[in-house]
């Protein structure tokens, strides 16, 4: 009987654990493009792809991108999990140091993408099955090689795919946008708090992108951070549903073949 108990018992733990558990690392990367060069895709613990950190979940490059003529260099450092925590009732990325320097000297517009993504997340459900989308942007935007910063604008937008897709943006689907934020701005702060409408479902994946539009002759050095966390309310109540009172079902039972036993006896 006690190893039945023992057996039950851990089962019961493995079954508690699996709701709760996150899951495995994921596909954590971010893309780096302009209108006028090719992505460059950088990939969490993957030094070839430019990734200087060997930390999981935390990816540090400085790449540099755009046509001859023009400088377009991005110091960037981004976190997800396990660096941060997929908790039951949380999950997010954060692009924590992004500092571009950007001159465009093409006589066109310029376009730059900052896009960041994993795969994996998992959350414990209420009921309803309520969930919602925190976007946060801040921003310092600063002269530039002795340029005046002139002629862009910026935004910072989040997308949750429930496809679990890698930069996952489905259509019709709530996002975070911040912005856009003008010239006539050099401090930038902004923040969106949103239910999720769509079906949702584990896992999903979170993709960030921070977008700078550049006019012609338009130059700028921005020190930027950008986070999305994804929550669930009401997630505790689930989770004693599912882990501890079936644990103590059993233990329950346990006791009463033992005073069952005492009796016989």
């Amino acid at each position: 009987m006690n190893k039945l108990f023992k057996i039950l018992c851990a089962l019961a733990l493995m079954c508690g654990l699996a709701v709760v558990s996150t899951s495995a690392h994921g596909a954590f990367q971010v893309t780096f493009s302009a209108t006028s060069s090719a992505n460059q895709t950088v990939t969490d613990n993957n030094v070839p792809s430019g990734d200087t950190n060997p930390a999981l979940g935390l990816i540090q490059a400085t790449v540099s991108i755009g046509p001859a003529g023009s400088q377009f260099t991005d110091a960037f450092t981004g976190s997800s999990k396990p660096f941060i925590p997929n908790t039951p009732t949380d999950g997010g990325t954060d692009q924590s140091h992004v500092v571009v320097d950007a001159k465009n000297l093409t006589g066109s517009t310029e376009v730059l993408h900052v896009t960041m993504t994993d795969t994996g997340f998992h959350l414990v459900f209420g009921t309803p099955p309520d969930v919602f989308l925190e976007s946060v942007f801040s921003g310092n935007v600063s002269n530039v090689a002795g340029h005046p910063s002139s002629g862009y604008s910026i935004t910072f937008q989040s997308w949750v795919d429930a496809s679990n897709t890698a930069f996952g943006k489905p259509a019709g689907a709530t996002t975070g946008l911040q912005g856009p934020f003008t010239t006539s701005a050099s401090l930038l702060a902004g923040s969106d708090l949103a239910k999720f409408v769509g079906p949702m479902s584990n896992p999903f994946s979170i993709t960030s992108e921070m977008t700078i539009t550049l006019k012609a002759g338009g130059a700028i050095r921005l020190s930027a951070d950008g986070s999305t966390t994804v929550s669930t309310p009401e997630p505790s109540t689930l989770v004693a549903l599912l882990t501890g009172i079936p644990l103590l079902g059993i233990c329950g039972w346990r006791r009463r073949r033992q005073t069952s036993g005492l009796v016989v006896a």
